[in-house]
């Protein structure tokens, strides 16, 4: 099942739990794919990354992503997201337009 976030621009999936084992991960959400012009693009979000941590809070499924978004943007500025990119774990900056 995929989802897109249209005001991110990306399109992510849950991580199977195979997936989830293999990496040694509890939680995490696949990007798909990543719109030009976006603000993940922007913040260097790529296809194949994994979205871990959304303003401090994991993510496991899309509800968590939209609500650690709307946390965190509700603050102002920024918005800091842990990825994983090949094995190199990595926060970006997501300015929400």
């Amino acid at each position: 099942l995929n989802d897109r976030l249209t005001p991110l621009g990306v399109e992510v999936r849950r991580l199977s739990p195979q997936e989830r084992q293999r990496r040694g991960l509890a939680e995490g959400l696949y990007v798909q794919s990543v719109s030009a012009m976006s603000p993940a693009v922007r913040a260097d979000l790529k296809a194949g990354d994994l979205i871990l941590q959304v303003g401090g809070r994991p993510v496991g499924d899309v509800t968590a992503l939209r609500e650690g978004l709307e946390a965190a943007g509700a603050a102002g500025g920024p918005v800091p997201v842990l990825t994983l990119r090949g094995e190199e774990h990595r926060f970006v900056a997501l300015e929400l337009d």
